[in-house]
């Protein structure tokens, strides 16, 4: 990270950091497997359909936008 990074662009390597280091001891096909089971969970937890989680398009959008 480079000290004149916005404070959100650090976050969001942060995130990425942390996202590597949880499946970094998994083979790739377990790596993806816990990854969409990750998506799934946070698909049930707000309630987006499965069919519409499928396609951006149909999720709905941000409030800030």
């Amino acid at each position: 990270m480079k000290s004149n990074d916005s404070n959100a662009l650090n976050e969001v390597w942060e995130w990425k950091e942390k996202a590597v280091r949880e499946v970094e001891h998994l083979s790739t096909a377990d790596a993806i497997k816990k990854r969409l089971e990750d998506a799934l969970q946070t698909v049930k937890k707000f309630g987006i359909p499965l069919s519409n989680a499928l396609y951006v398009d149909r999720l709905p959008r941000a409030s800030n936008q």
